[in-house]
């Protein structure tokens, strides 16, 4: 599953009241699997399309392959966090809308260096 179509799903759960009480009854193992708190989870469960939208736009950008991002759940916690709370979502917008921008250019973003650094790791 990509983490855009993750991320819907966990959305749709969440605004059905699914996710809280399937996220409630995760047992410590499953959460470790996970290698996410249930608060990590919660966050991404409750993240809206225009910041999923961007993450992933982002995350293409940086050439980093939606199943490589979903194999990092911990990271992608942590990325929706801050993109949920960025100060630079004017120049995210006018990054993404020019196709000759690199990723060189998306130092504004908090998630930069994550993207950086999952697009040169292996696995």
């Amino acid at each position: 599953m990509s983490p855009r179509s993750a991320l819907d799903h966990l959305v749709r759960l969440f605004r059905n009241g699914g996710a809280q009480r399937d996220i409630a009854a995760l047992d410590a193992r499953a959460l470790d699997e996970l290698g996410l708190t249930r608060g990590g989870l919660a966050r991404i469960a409750t993240t809206t399309a225009a910041v999923s939208d961007r993450m992933q736009a982002m995350s293409i950008r940086h050439g980093v392959l939606p199943e490589r991002l979903a194999r990092h759940a911990p990271d992608l916690a942590g990325m929706v966090e801050s993109c949920r709370s960025c100060a630079s979502v004017g120049a995210c917008r006018a990054y993404l809308s020019d196709p000759t921008a690199g990723p060189a250019q998306a130092v504004f973003c908090p998630n930069h260096t994550t993207y950086e650094a999952l697009c040169a790791a292996r696995g």
